[in-house]
């Protein structure tokens, strides 16, 4: 078994390479470009690239908004040091520059791109707007409960932590308290 050779648990995850490999060569095969559409032809114009300009500004806006929210929690001198809170000036700088790259990727979506990556268009119906609102909130509050409900048994029920962590690891939920092992 891989697990118990030398190369340890970790070489489990390298499954993913082959079968990687093998979708990679499936999709160059299977799936067809791109082509022009008739209009398009009939006109000579050139079909739009992807939007990677889009694509870079989305994911370095969104790293900083993030990487700010995280940097609050953190603390100077690893774990025992003090917090840095919200009074530390790079989380607001990184807040900043991440709402305001985000701001210069809506302009660059609406205003530039022939392709975009994000139609933003799409938010102008409500019904879109709804539906995109609703799924965020569901799949926030099911993901987060796998953070929290590990929490609860040690709060509520004053129980051990390892009574929590054989509760949970039974549960299926187990993935969640791995910190409160001691």
């Amino acid at each position: 078994m891989l697990t118990d050779s030398s190369f340890g648990w970790p070489s489990s995850f390298f499954i993913n390479v082959p079968v990687g490999i093998i979708a990679l060569i499936l999709v160059t095969r299977i799936i067809r470009r791109d082509e022009q559409t008739v209009t398009q032809a009939a006109a000579g114009q050139q079909r739009a690239g992807f939007d990677w300009v889009g694509l870079v500004l989305s994911m370095v806006g969104v790293f900083c908004v993030v990487y700010a929210f995280t940097r609050v929690s953190q603390s100077e001198g690893g774990t025992t040091g003090t917090v840095h809170g919200w009074a530390y000036w790079p989380v607001w700088a990184l807040l900043a520059a991440g709402v305001a790259i985000l701001a210069t990727f809506a302009w660059y979506e609406l205003r530039v791109a022939a392709d975009p990556v994000l139609d933003l268009r799409l938010f102008a119906s409500y019904d879109f707007s709804i539906a995109t609102v609703m799924t965020w909130l569901v799949r926030g509050l099911i993901f987060g409960s796998f953070s929290l409900v590990p929490l609860l048994p040690p709060t509520v029920s004053r129980l051990e932590c390892g009574e929590v962590r054989a509760l949970s690891d039974a549960s299926g939920s187990g993935g969640g308290n791995r910190h409160l092992h001691r």
